[in-house]
């Protein structure tokens, strides 16, 4: 920008833009979502008390997740130490430390949080979704909280044009048309452009 006009513009449209898009960050879905793309993590705040309230948010969720899964009863036990008759290594004391260390939710969700935050940030052009189908099954429970903020839409435009073609048919001449049928035409209707 050469004039003033130009940079004056250019100003207010930062400002304007900074002023409309963090409201997003005071929400809680986009939030976590930020936080879950491997593209910004962290970084993707503005705020760093914006970054923290998510991070907590994304750990109370860990949490639930953790205790919701069928596979927690069998690793909140802690296994049984080795045969302590047979020759021990050299630093046994490490090794019955790990085997009675007791896991907690909240202990393995932190756990997992900063083994997702200490990996390397992915590749800007990457999709988020495609980076969590990569990602194997090693933060599984994660993949699964990823996967339930990424599949909430961004705008409701898209409900919205559902519901104006279903405005277009089920018209006057079209009263009586029966909700299967009516599904059936909408799901078509949208799904046309696989064919």
């Amino acid at each position: 920008m050469k004039t003033t006009e130009g940079k004056n513009v250019c100003l207010f449209l930062i400002e304007r833009l900074i002023h409309r898009l963090s409201k997003f960050e005071t929400r809680t879905v986009t939030r976590v979502a930020t936080l879950l793309d491997a593209r910004f993590k962290k970084e993707g705040f503005r705020s760093a008390n914006n970054a923290g309230i998510a991070l907590g948010i994304l750990e109370n969720e860990l949490i639930t997740v953790y205790k919701s899964a069928s596979t927690l009863h069998e690793r909140a036990k802690p296994p049984t130490p080795p045969n302590l008759s047979q020759p021990q290594p050299k630093l046994k004391f490490l090794q019955q430390k790990i085997y009675s260390r007791v896991h907690t939710t909240r202990s393995d969700a932190i756990t997992v949080l900063r083994q997702y935050f200490e990996r390397p940030h992915a590749p800007q052009d990457i999709d988020p979704l495609e980076y969590w189908k990569t990602i194997g099954n090693e933060m599984e429970l994660l993949k699964s909280c990823a996967m339930r903020y990424f599949c909430i839409p961004a705008t409701s435009t898209e409900s919205e044009r559902m519901f104006s073609k279903a405005g277009y048919i089920i018209s006057d001449r079209r009263s009586c048309l029966k909700e299967k049928n009516v599904n059936m035409l909408l799901f078509l209707n949208k799904n046309n452009w696989l064919m």
